[in-house]
């Protein structure tokens, strides 16, 4: 649709507007802005873990290195796990399940940093926050990839980062506000941003289950049926798929099995990850009990110490 000694500003804002209105009246038009819900928190840790560096025990600058390096380890591990949800309605459930183990993980850095105040303890929901915010990321590109047209696809994808990096930005405001403004201390600041992040989570929870984007039916021509092994038809047009592709790609029951196949191995390897946050819980949680034990028994033994000093005393002198 190019036009021939067009200004290039024009020409921006007509490619732009083209973009808007093929995503608005796609089917998975709403996908576009599923990797900008999750980067909401992302923007907003990163002025919290500023704040969460200094109020952990020891060196500030240290604390901060290790937070960034277990983000980075759970950037790493999420996609790595999600690799295999070759599926897209599958592609979609792995994203929507990592935002929500993304709020998961920030309430679970809240919650640590109350009950326990050490910097490790922080750290092991730090890398199931990251992991989570990755899963999702990396799966709602892949959606847009997969759905958008080859001579559309440069405008999905940038829009689909404007808004994302808008969300950063948003995300970056709001912590500060409720630092600042507000004047919440970075652990209530933490479980708000959490609370925040997990109700924008459930609109897209609702989103699948009700069947749209890549849940719908109508996503099934854009791949191959993964039980027959093979590959995916994103990039031709549907109504140019072969009469035997076709076949395959239409058997809606074969389509769905596939899509529980690869939820299950997305559920198996999170159940993991709250497995290990819930004994981290458990295990400081004793300790602390602990703690308090050993603080109580320590100051009935100086009490006692103290009243058996001052009675030698009062006999000395007298």
């Amino acid at each position: 649709h190019d036009k021939k000694d067009e200004p290039h500003f024009t020409k921006v804002f007509r490619m732009t507007g083209e973009g808007i209105t093929y995503c608005r009246t796609s089917f998975w038009g709403a996908l576009v802005l599923l990797r900008g819900t999750a980067a909401v928190q992302f923007g907003a840790l990163d002025v919290l873990l500023v704040s969460l560096s200094e109020s952990l025990p020891g060196n500030s600058t240290l604390n901060l290195a290790y937070l960034y390096l277990t983000l980075g380890l759970g950037s790493f591990l999420g996609p790595a796990a999600g690799s295999q949800l070759q599926t897209l309605r599958g592609t979609q459930l792995a994203a929507i399940v990592g935002m929500i183990v993304n709020d998961f993980g920030s309430i679970g850095m809240a919650t640590m940093n109350e009950l326990v105040g050490e910097i490790w303890a922080v750290c092991v929901f730090n890398v199931v926050r990251a992991s989570g915010g990755r899963v999702s990321g990396t799966n709602a590109k892949v959606l847009l990839n997969r759905f958008s047209e080859d001579g559309m696809m440069g405008r999905v994808m940038s829009l689909e980062y404007m808004y994302s990096v808008l969300m950063v930005s948003v995300g970056a405001v709001i912590a500060g506000s409720l630092e600042d403004i507000i004047g919440l201390d970075v652990t209530n600041a933490l479980y708000a941003v959490g609370a925040l992040s997990t109700s924008c989570s459930l609109l897209w929870v609702s989103y699948h289950v009700t069947g749209k984007g890549a849940a719908s039916p109508k996503s099934i021509p854009y791949e191959y049926d993964e039980v027959e092994g093979t590959t995916t038809t994103a990039e031709h047009d549907p109504k140019e798929i072969d009469t035997n592709e076709k076949k395959e790609c239409n058997d809606e029951e074969e389509w769905k099995k596939a899509g529980h196949g690869q939820s299950f191995r997305l559920v198996r390897f999170y159940s993991i990850m709250v497995a290990i946050s819930g004994v981290t819980v458990w295990y400081t949680l004793m300790n602390e009990e602990k703690n308090d034990d050993d603080d109580t028994a320590t100051e009935l033994l100086d009490d006692s110490l103290i009243d058996s000093s001052s009675l030698a005393l009062s006999d000395f002198s007298q």
